[in-house]
């Protein structure tokens, strides 16, 4: 009778300390919850008549004619007027070991990435934009589309963008820094204008927009690679997904 005593004073003593446990985890769940950002149904945003015209156009869109031409695009490589940091991936030295078609594979197979809902989040921001912005915004997107959203954020970005002091550079080669915030204000001047540049605000969406497509590997990525070319351990195959900033 002693011994089944203590196993039971022994049971209960060890389901109290996991009810225990179970409360504060209840306790813990119920404080994460009101954080802001926590939100465990995370339905899909409103849609009205202006979010449904601009998803619409984005299925509206033409056909386009992918080009496969390799020389036309090592002449538009060329043409661009910021130097490449490294010589080894570029099409002009890949064709040399590798096959026409597997680069023309390449080419054609490189595309924008973006989830559903950034679409969604991109009809929001247009919409936005249009009401609240300022003047400098509303000119800009009056008559924008979400694909023309996302080619500016292709086009427009700065080349280079880091530190935390905005040290950038820009497509037209001119360096600085900071000033960023002021984009798109009326008190934005050159070269950070909207008119080229991307805002803070348009950053926030390019950090959600991705390039994906195969790509050529000439080393095994080890992280100091250095671009140098040793082909013995690399991949045959790969896609690359690029974020933009």
């Amino acid at each position: 009778m002693l011994l089944y005593n203590k196993c039971l004073s022994l049971n209960l003593n060890l389901l109290k300390r996991q009810i225990s446990k179970q409360i504060k985890k209840m306790d813990s769940l119920r404080h994460f919850q009101t954080f802001a950002w926590c939100k465990p149904d995370w339905c899909y945003p409103s849609m009205g008549k202006e979010t449904n015209e601009l998803l619409r156009q984005c299925t509206d869109l033409p056909a386009v004619k992918l080009s496969d031409d390799v020389e036309e695009i090592i002449k538009k490589s060329k043409a661009f007027p910021i130097p490449f940091p490294i010589e080894t991936v570029r099409l002009e030295k890949l064709q040399v070991r590798r096959s026409i078609e597997k680069l023309k594979r390449n080419i054609v197979s490189t595309y924008p990435l973006i989830h559903e809902r950034v679409l969604l989040l991109m009809t929001h921001f247009l919409i936005y934009k249009r009401e609240f912005g300022t003047s400098i915004d509303k000119l800009l997107y009056k008559e924008m589309t979400v694909p023309e959203l996302i080619d500016r954020i292709l086009k427009k970005r700065a080349i280079t963008f880091m530190g935390r002091h905005d040290t950038y550079k820009l497509i037209t080669g001119e360096e600085g820094h900071g000033g960023w915030e002021t984009i798109g204000t009326l008190q934005q001047k050159p070269p950070l204008v909207l008119e080229n540049c991307l805002s803070y605000d348009e950053m926030k969406l390019a950090s959600m927009v991705y390039v994906s497509g195969y790509t050529e590997c000439i080393n095994d990525g080890e992280r100091k690679n250095s671009g140098v070319v040793q082909e013995e351990n690399a991949e045959e195959d790969a896609i690359i997904i690029g974020k933009l900033v």
